[in-house]
């Protein structure tokens, strides 16, 4: 610990906001950090604080990352075109459960109930190659399947050469968990790319949790906080601030505002009466 000093801990900070940290965010680890070396420097085993004389201002040429952005519904379509046929009902699962991607990847056939109610269970993941536990408590979660998503996997499971109780949904030839960097590299990128999408706006996987959101959220389907059960967080408002995304229209019409609002009724009021100088109704002056 004697090796840190105070140029290492302003490099971290500037690595931290380089990677789209808030100000907020980094003075909460300069403080977490500078209590982690005051307690090393009472028990002995540090010789001094480098934390401690640190200040840290923020930089005003920081540029804060996009917020990533849901797919179209034109942009998943022309991305599950793009898909080769054996890839198909995987994206569609992501697409359809909201799954993080590590959480997808660790699904068993055990995970899966395809009965009268269908749902799948998420008790845990698979990162980095290694199954563990879920981060939070609010991950652990039940989510429904549609008819259709039951049928299709019910389908799968005929077919696929690992059907077992403990074998992945989606298993590799060996029959052992699908790997990260794997489908990314021979499945997202190859589809995003002949699909005409831009990864900067989207991200990657994380990409149908956005869509799902929204898709769910602007259909009214779910209320906010069974959308953020859905999602596996904590806080409805977090799951509407950065899940939730403008579809396929956008803002949509603005044709509303002419009854509420009417222009034509507003605007050529005083038209040809003298009243020009903004006393007329509808026009705005200053």
């Amino acid at each position: 610990m004697d090796a840190v000093d105070a140029g290492d801990v302003r490099e971290w900070f500037s690595w931290m906001e380089g990677r789209g940290a808030s100000a907020t965010s980094i003075r909460n680890a300069k403080t977490a950090l500078g209590a982690m070396f005051a307690t090393a420097v009472e028990e002995r085993k540090a010789r001094f604080n480098p934390v401690r004389g640190v200040r840290y201002v923020p930089s005003r040429d920081v540029r804060l990352p996009r917020k990533r952005r849901p797919l179209t519904l034109a942009e998943l379509g022309r991305f599950m075109d793009a898909l080769p046929g054996e890839w198909r009902l995987f994206v569609l699962l992501l697409a359809h459960t909201g799954l993080r991607i590590a959480e997808a990847i660790g699904l068993t056939w055990a995970d899966v109930h395809l009965g009268d109610d269908p749902r799948l269970t998420v008790d845990d993941q698979v990162y980095q190659g290694e199954r563990k536990r879920l981060k939070t408590a609010n991950a652990y979660r039940t989510i429904p399947l549609s008819p259709g998503m039951a049928r299709a996997l019910a389908a799968w499971r005929e077919r696929t050469s690992h059907p077992g109780e403990g074998s992945p949904l989606f298993a590799s030839d060996a029959g052992t968990p699908l790997d990260y960097a794997n489908v990314y590299k021979r499945v997202w990128v190859p589809a995003r790319d002949a699909a005409g999408i831009d990864g900067s706006e989207v991200g990657a996987f994380h990409c149908f949790r956005h869509t799902l959101g929204s898709l769910i959220h602007e259909r009214g389907a779910k209320s906010d906080r069974q959308l953020c059960d859905w999602l596996g967080h904590h806080d409805p408002a977090f799951t509407v601030r950065e899940y939730v995304g403008t579809m396929d229209d956008g803002l949509g019409e603005a044709d509303f505002l002419d009854e509420l609002i009417p222009v034509e009724q507003w605007a050529t009021d005083g038209v040809g009466s003298g009243r020009a100088s903004g006393e007329g109704v509808g026009v705005v002056t200053g």
